[in-house]
């Protein structure tokens, strides 16, 4: 039974979320001397169903800078993947993280199916 909760736990975002943010509002709470819940209203979740759910999804997150006048552009929106995107358009050699990059397979040339990388990872 220990386990079945366990498991129950570590997947639920909630759960997670209460986890991280009790000892935050504890201590705001107490430095604002305020009672309440300190994180009402600022978490929730949605499922994301499909493709464009997604992209607006990603576009909140990317655009959450400049919504907190943290940044004018996405360019200039430090430690986002908006900008190191575009840092890695405007210079390939610059960036090493690829994996931003749009994923193009070319079925004729390209081996589909399983087959063990190069690097010997998988």
């Amino acid at each position: 039974m220990k386990l079945k909760q366990i498991r129950s736990r570590l997947s639920d975002i909630s759960w997670w979320m209460r986890l991280l943010c009790q000892k935050i509002a504890v201590r705001a709470n107490k430095e604002d001397e305020a009672t309440g819940k300190f994180f009402e209203g600022r978490f929730r979740s949605i499922r994301i169903l499909d493709e464009s759910g997604l992209l607006a999804c990603a576009a909140y997150v990317d655009l959450n800078p400049i919504r907190a006048a943290l940044a004018e552009t996405l360019e200039e929106s430090d430690y986002t993947s908006a900008q190191r995107r575009s840092e890695s358009l405007q210079s390939p050699d610059k960036h090493s993280d690829r994996f931003l990059a749009p994923i193009t397979i070319d079925e004729l040339r390209d081996g589909l199916g399983v087959r063990p990388s190069s690097s010997g990872y998988r």
